[in-house]
């Protein structure tokens, strides 16, 4: 009958709407999960471009302070040499002024006794 097939059909439009506005919900749902996920994905990629810039920096001081340690390590190789070389000279001249000191001592104690006999 008409009666049953306007129910029917009301019943028909009733699902779609349904079904429709699932529809709409579900995608909506999914525009906001989609949007979420790219959000976290963004993040994500700069926290891990942050972390690659701040490992960059750390490597460039690290290279630095080897360097400067390698420069403090030669620079302190060089004091040490110059130190036992200029030591060295010390000793060498106080050698040279001890053996001076004994000839002329010799000297002296030639003439003494020339004077003496």
């Amino acid at each position: 009958s008409e009666h049953d097939l306007r129910a029917e059909v009301a019943e028909l439009r009733e699902k779609v709407l349904t079904l429709n506005h699932s529809l709409d919900t579900t995608r909506s749902e999914n525009v906001q999960e989609v949007t979420m996920v790219t959000t976290q994905y963004h993040l994500a990629c700069s926290q891990r471009d942050e972390a690659l810039q701040r490992a960059c920096v750390l490597e460039e001081q690290a290279v630095f302070h080897q360097t400067s340690l390698t420069n403090l390590q030669i620079a302190l190789e060089q004091f040490q040499q110059d130190r036992e070389g200029y030591a060295s000279e010390v000793v060498d001249q106080y050698k040279r002024d001890m053996e001076l000191m004994r000839e002329q001592q010799s000297v002296t104690e030639a003439e003494i006794t020339k004077l003496q006999a």
